[in-house]
């Protein structure tokens, strides 16, 4: 009997035991040291029931094993690192090729290399990822509501989590995408501490189009003393009367308290229960996020509303800025999550970013589904985990199975519609490929480019960098900010 807690290991290859929920659940991969045979873990398996679907998992594991030379085969046909990765054939995975920053051969052979190709072990995901109200019953609906504003099934949306942030942060959001003539819903989820701050109420309740969910967060200390902020230190929330059963009546959380950065991902896949499956939805960090061109602009339209998948954009962090084994955070994520072993596999891999991801409803309301899965199973509370969530899915191809999500692209650091500049903090902006990435004219005229010179039309993680945090807060927002209160008082005036 073996419970799980160390590696197996024999002359010949590693079996690592990782805990999945499935009872029985087995995947081949690389026999090489360090990777191959994944079983389940064994150590909740403690009732009758499971102890005979342990015994069936065992036996399909040495039948396996002694087809070890055949894999090994197998591996030996496997297609290069690099190249173009389908590990199924109801998803396609690919990658926008990096940039050259410079013309040494280091990065030269970097460029050639598609370094968000999956990596070289696999897991093997549902066809189908439970729904996040499965915990409380079939029969669960949902039953959170808006405060104010109405979805709009068939226009493109932005989800944001914004709680606790003052007005000018939602005016630089909201009027800078609206700016770019974006007509779609803006959808927020607030807490009832930003009702406090000046002028937040009226502006999220009169400004069209906008979507607001007004959360009553039950939030606790590092202590697990309640607290009426989800901010500081490492605090922990529950969301209750999210969901009601058959006969309408609000549900409790069935989930542990759990970070705010997690619990979004719930909301967000309430919100987009409320759109068309070809509709395209970004989700997208409040804070530091400014629009300088409508992102939707340039995404592909599918013509037949009946196709039953969809497309995601996921995009990456700077790779000659930072790798997942070079950032502590990221490296802690993983760890806490899914063990040094994942982290190992992971090490030279690109961070692929959680706070900005696009794609088709279709295909966002089954990675939403996954997200919440991978808290679930996982268990992790801390700050930030769900990145490492997140680049867990990708490069484990365990979206692969699913049948609704068609292809995964993700854009490398300023190929996309969403620029993340925050791993570049290693050294002024201005320098990164050689003055490329921002066209500074003046401390009140600066665009953010990406790497073939147009307009990024998101940039992302901006505050990171001082040049940018003045140009946007000091500036920027400031314009912004004059433009809604002149519109206010022309408004005032008319009805007069």
């Amino acid at each position: 009997f073996y419970d799980g807690t160390e590696p197996f290991l024999s002359n010949q290859f590693t079996i690592y035991i990782i805990n999945f929920r499935l009872p029985c659940f087995i995947s081949m991969t690389s026999l090489e040291q360090g990777q191959g045979l994944v079983l389940p873990s064994l150590k909740k398996m403690q009732d009758e029931r499971n102890q005979f679907r342990i015994r069936q998992c065992l036996m399909v594991g040495v039948s396996a094993l002694l087809l070890w030379p055949v894999v090994l085969l197998l591996v030996g046909r496997r297609q290069p690192l690099g190249g173009h990765f389908s590990s199924a054939p109801s998803l396609q995975v690919r990658s926008i090729p990096q940039r050259r920053l410079t013309d040494s051969k280091s990065n030269q052979a970097a460029s050639a290399v598609h370094l968000f190709t999956p990596a070289t072990f696999t897991v093997v995901g549902p066809s189908v990822f439970p729904k996040p109200s499965a915990l409380l019953g079939e029969d669960t609906l949902p039953h959170l509501q808006p405060s104010y504003g109405q979805h709009r099934a068939d226009v493109d949306a932005v989800f944001v989590f914004a709680a606790e942030y003052g007005l000018n942060t939602y005016i630089c959001f909201v009027e800078s995408l609206r700016s770019t003539g974006f007509t779609g819903d803006i959808v927020f989820a607030v807490s009832i501490l930003d009702m406090k701050e000046k002028g937040v109420e009226p502006y999220l309740r009169n400004s069209p189009n906008i979507i607001t969910y007004i959360l009553e967060l039950s939030c606790f200390n590092a202590e697990m003393e309640a607290t009426s902020s989800s901010k500081g230190g490492m605090r922990v929330c529950q969301l209750h009367h999210l969901y009601a059963d058959a006969q309408g009546k609000p549900l409790e959380d069935p989930r542990e308290a759990r970070t705010i950065a997690t619990t979004r991902y719930e909301l967000y896949w309430l919100w987009c229960l409320h759109y068309e499956p070809h509709v395209w939805i970004m989700l997208l960090d409040a804070r530091d996020s400014y629009f300088q061109t409508n992102p939707f602009d340039t995404v592909p339209r599918e013509p037949n509303p009946s196709k039953p998948n969809g497309i995601l954009h996921f995009f990456g962090e700077n790779a000659d800025a930072t790798r997942i084994g070079k950032s502590v955070k990221n490296r802690k994520w993983l760890t806490t999550a899914y063990g040094d072993v994942v982290v190992a596999a992971l090490e030279e891999k690109p961070t692929i970013c959680s706070g900005s991801t696009m794609g088709e409803k279709v295909a966002i309301e089954v990675y939403l589904r996954a997200m919440v899965a991978e808290s679930d199973e996982t268990g992790t509370k801390l700050m930030g985990a769900d990145q490492g969530f997140h680049n867990y899915l990708y490069y484990s191809n365990k979206l692969a199975n699913s049948i609704n999500v068609r292809s995964i692209t993700v854009f490398d650091q300023g190929r996309g519609a969403i620029n993340n500049l925050g791993a570049m903090r290693t050294q002024p902006l201005e320098e990164w490929g050689n003055g490329r990435i921002l066209d500074h004219r003046s401390n009140t005229s600066m665009t953010v480019l990406n790497w073939d010179g147009s307009v990024s039309p998101v940039m992302h993680q901006f505050d990171r960098h001082q040049v940018l945090s003045k140009y946007v807060y000091k500036y920027q927002t400031g314009l912004l900010r004059e433009a809604y209160f002149a519109k206010l008082a022309n408004g005032a005036t008319s009805k007069r």
